[in-house]
This record gives structure tokens, C-alpha cells and sequence, in this order.
């Protein structure tokens, strides 16, 4: 008998959890090992029907947004986010979502015939694309462009430590 795993990567609750949709600054954190899946369109179809292609998840954290000064958005820096992305036998042509992130991300307009990218060379280099929400909820990423300037590191967790000003071990009054 097989052992199924089941790993949750949503939200706690399970639900999709997406940042307002806005360009972001990113850089690729993780990726998964490559999958053979169903073409979307072929999702509910029995294995042995559907189209089949690799696909991989890439994990993403942001770093940075359009405007840093709006609350909103700036509360997503240090977040992460992750998407599938398909890998066709031409995974850096110009038309595959891979080989536009591939761009992105190592700041070249092409790729040579026969040119070998390797995904460790595309991890921790900051990139900016579109964060928008898939009809069901979870992140769409798309719109790769290659980052300009440099980029601030996602900031440390704010910790806030008190003591006790009374003597009887009470927090004082604010």
C-alpha cells in the first residue's frame, strides 16, 4: 500500500492568502522538486486521460513594494509567496513564464541556443513582478521585471520587552 503525504503550504486556516495586487520586489527563497501534473485544463480528468508537464513550486519573499510609505503594502515586506510555474521543453524561451523570471532575475534580454541556467544561480537576487490574485485567491505572479537599485532587506521582527515598574509585579498603567 502507498503512503500519501499531504503537506499544507496555504495559510493556517487553509484559506488563500494574496497581497493587494501591486508590482513587489522579490527574490526567490526556495524552490521545490520538479512535478508531473495535469495541464489545468485537464485538472479533473483520471491520470491515465489527462495531458501531462513538469511543473515546479517556487517560493518567493518580498522585499520591497511601489511605494513603501503605504502601510498596507509595506506590511507584506518579509512575507512569502509561491506559485507554480510550468517547465516546457523550452523552459527559458521568451514566451515561458520561467524563461521571463530567468531574465528577471540575471538582468539579460536573451539567452543563448543551448544556454544551461542553473536554478541555484536565480536564488537571493531581487527582481520586481505583478502580485495579483488568482479567481481563487491565491497569488499570481507574473509581470517579471529585473530590479533596479538597490534593495532593502526585509526588516527584523519587531519584539517588545517590558518590565515591571510596581512592586507587587503588575505591569504599570499606560
Amino acid at each position: 500500500m502507498a503512503t500519501i503525504q499531504l503537506v499544507n503550504t496555504g495559510a493556517a486556516n487553509g484559506e488563500a492568502v494574496c497581497p493587494p495586487e501591486d508590482v513587489y520586489t522579490l527574490v526567490l527563497i526556495e524552490y521545490g522538486d520538479v512535478e508531473t501534473k495535469p495541464v489545468f485544463e485537464d485538472r479533473n480528468k483520471p491520470l491515465d486521460e489527462a495531458r501531462m508537464e513538469n511543473q515546479v513550486k517556487l517560493t518567493f519573499r518580498i522585499v520591497g513594494t511601489s511605494d513603501d510609505e503605504d502601510e498596507e503594502l509595506a506590511g507584506w515586506i518579509g512575507e512569502t509567496v509561491g506559485d507554480w510555474f510550468r517547465l516546457p521543453k523550452n523552459a527559458l524561451h521568451e514566451k515561458a513564464k520561467f524563461g521571463k523570471l530567468a531574465r528577471a532575475i540575471l538582468k539579460v534580454k536573451d539567452f543563448d541556443v543551448s544556454e544551461i541556467v542553473e536554478i541555484d544561480d536565480l536564488l537571493d537576487k531581487p527582481f520586481k513582478a505583478t502580485i495579483s490574485a488568482k479567481d481563487s485567491g491565491w497569488p499570481k505572479i507574473d509581470g517579471f521585471m529585473p530590479a533596479r537599485g538597490k534593495t532593502k532587506a526585509a526588516p527584523a521582527p519587531k519584539r517588545v520587552t517590558r518590565t515591571s515598574d510596581e512592586e507587587d509585579g503588575s505591569w504599570p498603567e499606560e
